[in-house]
């Protein structure tokens, strides 16, 4: 079974963390992924705050779960971005295959 690794970061007001949370518990009662750790911290600008979780995921599914959050909070000037290799993907500059993608393509090159 292929296993993903990949961070993720999201920009979002206070009132949206416990959703953003509740992604991540929800899919691992689904046994598809798990989270390592999460950080927590204040972002620019100050009325967001910023929750780091690394994953390990079976599938990819959560990439459209997080496309969908990304869109519930961008009205409000979030974002979430995916982080491969150190390097970052906006939700909103990617689409979910291309995302997928990049993620997939980082496993085979190890």
């Amino acid at each position: 079974m292929a296993k993903y690794e990949f961070e993720v970061r999201s920009f979002h007001p206070p009132e949206y963390r416990s959703r953003f949370y509740s992604i991540f518990d929800e899919e691992r009662s689904k046994g598809n992924l798990t989270c390592r750790y999460g950080i927590e911290e204040t972002a620019p600008p100050p009325e967001l705050v910023k929750d780091i979780i690394l994953v390990t995921a079976s599938s990819l599914t959560i990439i459209k779960i997080l496309y969908d959050f990304h869109k519930e909070i961008r009205n409000k000037k979030g974002r979430v971005v995916i982080r491969i290799r150190g390097k970052d993907y906006d939700l909103e500059a990617y689409d979910i295959e291309e995302l997928k993608l990049k993620i997939s393509n980082k496993e085979k090159e190890e």
